[in-house]
């Protein structure tokens, strides 16, 4: 008897599969006779069925060739008369060319462990062709003619070249950018002391023809801010004492204090005639004239410290 127990098991299991297929038959419809190429149609998949048994539909992943698979649209079982009905809707659309196409869907029936797989009836749907007859090829018509086409930029060339400029870029920052500093900044200053040497001759120039303290005034407060730009010192706000302090050399003293007396003493510049040329000058004391060969001289000693100041800044500059 235990030798033949699996069979009777095998036959049972079987059985019942066979009687749920006998009994359930799934109805595919599709809800329109024909469609054209592409055109989306519903199909209509209905099982009845006696109330209690566990139904399986296909879902969105199974294989519905030759239609591709768009939405489906479930609607919740119903049961009525001791009889339960679950339908799906499935939207589907098909780029077959055949005149006729066909589906047949399973449905899975879950019991007593076992999944049993029904299909349902075949359903038809005609394709309407839109082109009914192919008309013959037409000629091809030779062009040879040259047509000029615009190359497009390269992106990713010019991204990966500016990449390896960059690169190059910071490799000589690191290892070469204190000199390159250095150097330009020696640049910047002999570039900003040519500059002050053209406009600080034209002021001394217009001070010594016309003997004005507002332009002589002109030439000290140029020359200050000079000086201040090559020393980084604010200058240009100390008086004169404090200048001399600050450099601590005779001739500038002595100009500084002359100009000064030129600037502030409010005195009015006499006219003389010495070996033949008209010279002006300022008398500042009784035993004291300033005269504008002097005041050459004093305007040429401020030009001379500015220029020492600027050589003992770069030989700095170069010995860093």
């Amino acid at each position: 008897m235990k030798k033949y127990l699996p069979v009777f098991i095998f036959l049972f299991f079987s059985g019942s599969g066979i009687i749920y297929s006998q009994k359930l038959q799934p109805t595919l419809t599709f809800l329109k006779d024909s469609i054209n190429v592409g055109e989306p149609v519903s199909a209509l998949l209905v099982l009845k069925h006696s109330p209690g048994l566990n139904i399986l539909m296909p879902d969105t992943f199974y294989n519905f060739s030759p239609f591709d698979f768009i939405e489906k649209k479930v609607f919740p079982t119903r049961t009525s008369n001791n009889t339960s009905t679950d339908s799906v809707i499935y939207i589907l659309q098909t780029f077959e060319i055949d005149s006729l196409q066909r589906l047949s869907l399973p449905v899975y029936v879950y019991a007593r462990g076992d999944c049993t797989q029904i299909y349902s009836n075949r359903a038809e749907i005609r394709i309407s062709h839109l082109v009914h007859q192919v008309p013959n090829p037409p000629k091809l018509k030779s062009n040879n003619s040259f047509v000029e086409i615009k190359s497009q930029f390269n992106y990713p060339f010019w991204n990966i070249f500016l990449a390896i400029t960059a690169g190059i870029a910071l490799l000589i920052f690191i290892f070469f950018g204190k000199k390159i500093r250095r150097k330009f900044l020696i640049y910047k200053l002999n570039k900003r002391h040519k500059k002050f040497l053209k406009e600080y001759a034209e002021s001394t120039n217009l001070a010594l023809r016309y003997f004005k303290p507002v332009q002589i005034e002109e030439c000290v407060t140029k020359w200050k801010e000079h000086i201040s730009f090559i020393e980084e010192t604010p200058l240009y706000s100390f008086t004169s004492r404090e200048m001399i302090k600050y450099f601590k050399d005779e001739n500038l003293d002595k100009s500084l204090h002359s100009l000064d007396k030129c600037i502030y003493g409010h005195f009015t510049p006499l006219e003389s005639i010495k070996f033949g040329v008209t010279v002006y000058e300022f008398r500042v004391s009784p035993i004291e004239t300033i005269d504008s060969i002097t005041m050459d001289k004093y305007f040429r000693s401020l030009l001379l410290l500015s220029d020492n100041c600027l050589n003992n800044r770069i030989r700095r500059l170069r010995g860093n």
